[in-house]
């Protein structure tokens, strides 16, 4: 799993590396920042995978 996330974040990269964060000129500002968000976050997740690592959920008190 964590392979393809990598995978993944590494197409989101080559495009935010050659585009920036707007890769598509016909897209609204709303696709292309969804388009490049994954770069960071499926990286993330890659790494949280490999390392067995887990994000705690904070909790509310109520």
């Amino acid at each position: 799993m964590a392979v393809l996330l990598f995978v993944g974040a590494s197409a989101h990269l080559t495009d935010f590396l050659s585009h920036g964060l707007h890769p598509y000129d016909w897209a609204p500002n709303w696709l292309n920042l969804y388009w490049s968000t994954p770069t960071l976050f499926d990286t993330l997740a890659a790494v949280f995978l490999i390392t067995g690592k887990r994000l705690r959920a904070c909790r509310v008190a109520g």
